[in-house]
């Protein structure tokens, strides 16, 4: 059984696009030559169910 329902994620180039396609707000700003970048590790909170197939987050569980 899944105990958490949500999990922190550390936004990376690989899992950013998969977030912003289910909705999810990501922090961004603008650089120094006017880009919207976000920074090295930007945390946000996510669904546990959202999670990637390959995802290395941890989640709490329980076993019945």
């Amino acid at each position: 059984m899944i105990l958490d329902e949500y999990v922190k994620v550390i936004l990376n180039p690989s899992n950013i696009k998969h977030f912003e396609n289910l909705g999810y707000e990501i922090p961004r700003y603008r650089d120094k030559k006017g880009r919207m970048s976000i920074k090295n590790g930007t945390e946000i909170m996510v669904k546990v169910s959202d999670l990637s197939f390959g995802s290395n987050c941890l989640i709490n569980v329980a076993c019945d």
